[in-house]
């Protein structure tokens, strides 16, 4: 069972590899293709005043959440 539990680990954490050498070449279109935002408006309005802090649970590859507010100029 440890031997099964390691195995599909290490398959992720090689897939978290491969995704992290691939997000600089991520373009804008790619990122709206796959990224479908909610409540994008309480950002927008947090950018119009004066910011706020987002507490939010930990759901697939949070790592491409920041490029993808970057390419919507946050």
């Amino acid at each position: 069972e440890l031997q099964k539990i390691l195995k599909l680990h290490f398959e992720e954490l090689g897939k978290f590899g491969m995704e992290f050498l691939h997000l600089p070449s991520m373009k804008k279109k790619f990122l709206n293709k796959y990224i479908k935002p909610l409540g994008l408006e309480v950002y927008k309005e947090w950018a119009r005043n004066s910011g706020g802090l987002a507490i939010l649970g930990h759901f697939g590859a949070w790592e491409v959440a920041g490029l993808f507010y970057a390419s919507l100029g946050f």
